[in-house]
């Protein structure tokens, strides 16, 4: 049994993502790592789970098909920037987390910019909602902090391991609850990916173990089920 403090918070435990695209279909996926995919991206849909384990597989799976699958057959569309420039530009873009900082959303990131979160029931569309996405996150966890672990260009993408640390002490505003502030700290890795097309964000996917993050925090937690003595059947 899941308990959730503070009211129902929707948890969202799937996440349905549409793999496809005119370079980055899953038909070409399919083809040459098919038996290496679990049955539902064989069909052309990824469905996410909130499981460690799901967590798990699916950031293998995005690195599988990231790094081995590129961006399938065709002409591949670079980033156009040096090694040191991607560097710098994830370093820049970090600070619209780590220090709020919402002059380098306008600066580097497109007016059309989709958030698309693992733990979140709807992306985020547009700088506005981004803008607001993030000042919620640093209401909630002032000393929010992401550390970079692994950056990797691919193509017009950069696939992007992190560590993301907070202490809960503002309240948390979700789309059905508000959570008080718990006071606790949490720490949770997971991987992003990136699209940049001419020196912009464009797009950015990010899959991390959102329940870890919750029970570490003492929002959720999870209580065995009870088995039924067999003598009283």
């Amino acid at each position: 049994m899941v308990k959730v403090r503070g009211g129902p918070l929707r948890l969202n435990p799937f996440y349905d993502m549409n793999l496809s695209g005119d370079n980055c279909g899953t038909a070409w996926v399919r083809k040459r790592y098919g038996a290496l995919l679990p049955r539902p991206v064989q069909r052309g849909r990824f469905i996410m789970t909130m499981s460690t384990r799901g967590i798990r597989d699916s950031i293998l799976l995005f690195l599988l098909i990231g790094l081995l699958a590129g961006c399938g057959p065709g002409e591949e569309i670079q980033t156009g920037m040096t090694e040191e420039e991607v560097t710098a530009h994830i370093r820049r873009s970090l600070t619209v987390y780590n220090q709020g900082d919402m002059g380098a959303v306008d600066e580097l990131y497109s007016p059309d910019f989709v958030r698309r979160d693992s733990a979140l029931p709807d992306d985020v569309v547009g700088l506005e909602a981004f803008k607001s996405y993030v000042g919620m996150l640093r209401t909630a966890y002032p000393d929010f902090r992401v550390t970079t672990d692994e950056v990797i260009p691919v193509g017009n993408r950069i696939i992007l391991r992190w560590t993301v640390t907070g202490t809960h002490s503002g309240p948390l505003v979700s789309s059905t609850a508000t959570i008080p502030p718990t006071d606790k700290s949490f720490s949770v890795s997971g991987v992003s990916i990136m699209t940049v097309m001419d020196g912009k964000n464009v797009e950015e996917l990010v899959y991390y173990n959102q329940m870890a993050v919750y029970m570490q925090l003492g929002i959720v937690s999870i209580t065995p089920p009870v088995e039924e003595n067999p003598e009283k059947k």
